[in-house]
């Protein structure tokens, strides 16, 4: 799977550290920032890149990692195409990209460490999304509340 990755300052070696590991599972991944030798970065701008490629397909799926994990989801939720989330819990994010096709998923750098990461990521990566006639109607709401209200 090809795997977008971007990160705030707080979030820089988790996000190395999970790179690493994606490459091991033999996903291709693209970093979109930040990174260390640029300490005024602003997350707005990696959180965007990557959001961008997820949207236009150029990453399937794209992680995040914010100092509180919520602040990626907002900002890759500006972006048609983008269904961001949060969460701490295998169950809720395995639901929540089954039905919702959630394809970016952001983590909380602050508090979590690599092998919870991986956990998660886990879960994330591997899970199928679901395609039903439930899901897809669901699916189409969405798009259309998007299209009225969110910008390319």
């Amino acid at each position: 799977m090809r795997v977008g990755v971007a990160a705030d300052q707080s979030g820089l070696v988790l996000k190395d550290s999970v790179l690493d590991w994606l490459r091991e599972q033999k996903h291709l991944t693209v970093d979109y920032g930040a990174h260390p030798d640029c300490p005024a970065d602003d997350f707005l701008h990696h959180a965007l890149a990557m959001a961008w490629a997820v949207s236009r397909g150029t990453v399937e799926r794209g992680i995040l990692f914010s100092e509180s994990g919520i602040g990626g989801a907002i900002v890759a939720n500006k972006i048609r195409g983008v269904r961001a989330g949060f969460t701490h819990d295998p169950e809720s994010l395995r639901h929540a990209t089954a039905y919702n096709h959630m394809n970016v998923f952001s983590l909380w750098s602050a508090g979590l460490e690599l092998g919870g990461a991986i956990d998660l990521l886990r879960v994330f990566l591997s899970c199928p999304y679901v395609d039903d006639a439930a899901t897809r109607r669901r699916l189409a709401r969405i798009a259309a509340l998007v299209n009225r209200f969110s910008f390319a």
